[in-house]
């Protein structure tokens, strides 16, 4: 969370919107590797990690309040969050096979 951390001094994010990136990205990179481990998929396994994913994302678009979340409409928040989350797939795939290859 420490790029996350510089992202948001470059930007002049508060502490509310830095960690509302964290908790996105830590659950970006959770159902990831979820999705990843669950392999193969049967019925059960799709409607559990999409009643998942909708529960996550409806709680950042209506309990945001709840667990002080700040909201992600905001155009410097946005130029953080959407590369980070479209790079979490390639980069915990590349990370996976290094670790594969040369951890055993």
């Amino acid at each position: 969370m420490l790029v996350i951390n510089m992202l948001g001094g470059l930007t002049h994010l508060s502490f509310a919107q830095t960690s509302t990136l964290s908790v996105l990205l830590t659950g970006t990179v959770c159902f990831t590797t979820l999705i990843t481990v669950a392999k193969p998929f049967d019925l059960k396994i799709k409607i559990l990690i999409t009643l998942l994913m909708t529960a996550f994302v409806m709680l950042f678009l209506f309990a945001g309040g709840i667990f002080n979340l700040a909201s992600l409409a905001n155009v410097n928040m946005v130029m953080i969050y959407v590369p980070l989350i479209v790079s979490v797939y390639p980069l915990f795939h590349f990370i996976r096979a290094i670790m594969l290859r040369f951890v055993k």
